[in-house]
């Protein structure tokens, strides 16, 4: 039996410089794709800015604790408190089909490393990158943001193309990275 793909929902959003444009707003019930909206617009310069961006919310929690981290506020609330959990793979990939076959949107970049490491899964027999990459690479339009305190990229690495993919390894000061962070040394994320 076909499953219905999840419905995309649109809407008009505002830009720094005024100008508006109707983009995703979420995918089915927002739990896999979902646009990150919950700042404001900046009305002076001395306000935050924070980019409105499309989350790709394929898990929540981390496997380090670092002293500083957000995730630990944003998460401790939860039963699970920041323990790794991985949502259903065939959902996620139900959400990016339909995500994928709705033309008229621009090009974006959805980020997977929000509420979770994105190479957090590396070290398991259920590899996020082997997953994701390959559904990104077989269409041109989108991106995929990895955002990693990992140092753990074997099996990332091992995967031939890599057009449609982004990395990005958090770093601080390496004095700063000793005393607050309980991940990968920065030289081996480097």
């Amino acid at each position: 039996m076909n499953q219905r793909l999840p419905e995309v929902k649109f809407e008009k959003y505002t830009f720094l410089d005024g100008s508006e444009q109707v983009l995703v707003q979420k995918v089915g019930d927002g739990s896999i794709i979902k646009r990150f909206d919950k700042t404001p617009i900046p009305q002076k310069p001395t306000d935050v800015v924070c980019p409105h961006f499309l989350e790709l919310k394929w898990a929540y929690g981390y496997p380090y604790d670092c002293a500083w981290c957000f995730l630990k506020g944003t998460l401790r609330l939860l039963s699970t408190g920041t323990k790794p959990i991985v949502k259903d793979y065939c959902k996620i990939q139900k959400h990016l089909e339909s995500f994928f076959e709705n033309d008229g949107h621009s090009r974006e970049t959805l980020n997977t490393g929000e509420l979770a490491d994105s190479l957090m899964t590396e070290n398991t027999n259920k590899l996020f990158s082997r997953f994701i990459i390959p559904l990104f690479e077989e269409q041109e339009q989108h991106k995929v943001l990895f955002l990693t305190k990992s140092n753990i990229i074997k099996n990332f690495v091992k995967i031939t193309n890599h057009n449609q993919v982004i990395v990005s390894f958090s770093l601080n000061a390496a004095s700063v990275a000793r005393k607050w962070e309980k991940a990968p040394p920065i030289k081996e994320r480097l």
